[in-house]
């Protein structure tokens, strides 16, 4: 027959085993955290796998002491009792996850000047009005049908934007019209196109011109008559660009 003493070591040697995987029993203070549900999910895991390899350390720390010898022992008792001493002396083991933070109240008021900054800076940029720009209206004439002599640049500045109306009569209309203009240096260079506009009552073919970002010099608007794919240079206007 089998002895107690066999059947207690073929049930010790395993476990001792997985203990010395699993390692040291979990600290009073993780096992109230388990019970009261303190733990995160993943750490009230790893506590509830490491105390299933301990089970005399459960028994030992969930249920009484038995009283008299009708249940245990007197051997049975004095290694019960030898078993919480043993428990009671294990050095605590620091907690695997640490305890969170609230953030501080100087943060809180910290970061809720941070954003009243911000917004106070984004009011007064909207109150704050940008650099305003004259605009004028000028009437172009085009270059051979100015007074007669040197035909003069038409003079523009670079500190006001401008509706120009140059004026032309065309030998024949055209279904649309179209404005180019052109920095006349060595190699004239296309600034800009419009396309779509109409000849107006008065003879003129108005375009809005914003000279913020042209350098100062010598340009030329060019006007065409435009029928399908079909376009005609009809006339120049030369104009002059200054920073005054």
């Amino acid at each position: 027959m089998i002895s107690k003493s066999v059947w207690q070591n073929a049930y010790r040697d395993p476990l001792e085993k997985e203990q010395m995987r699993v390692g040291p029993p979990p600290t009073d203070e993780q096992i109230e955290a388990l019970q009261r549900g303190d733990l995160p999910d993943d750490e009230a895991e790893r506590v509830r796998e490491v105390l299933s390899y301990y089970p005399d350390l459960v028994r030992a720390m969930t249920m009484p002491f038995p009283d008299g010898d009708e249940v245990l022992t007197q051997e049975e008792l004095a290694d019960l009792a030898a078993l919480r001493e043993k428990v009671q002396t294990l050095p605590k083991q620091p907690a695997v996850f640490p305890e969170r933070r609230q953030p501080s109240r100087v943060l809180a008021i910290a970061a809720s000047i941070v954003v009243m900054v911000a917004i106070a800076g984004f009011v007064v940029w909207l109150a704050t009005p940008g650099e305003t720009r004259s605009k004028a209206t000028r009437v172009l004439i085009a270059d051979g049908h100015r007074a007669a002599g040197a035909q003069t640049p038409i003079q523009l500045s670079t500190r006001a934007d401008y509706l120009l109306k140059p004026v032309f009569r065309p030998e024949r209309s055209y279904s649309e019209y179209r404005l180019d203009l052109l920095q006349a240096d060595a190699t004239p260079r296309v600034i800009w196109s419009r396309n779509h506009i109409r000849r107006q009552p008065d003879g003129s073919y108005p375009v809005e011109l914003s000279t913020a970002h042209l350098a100062p010099g010598l340009y030329e608007l060019v006007l065409y008559g435009v029928d399908g794919d079909s376009a005609d240079r009809m006339a120049v206007y030369t104009i002059r660009i200054s920073a005054s």
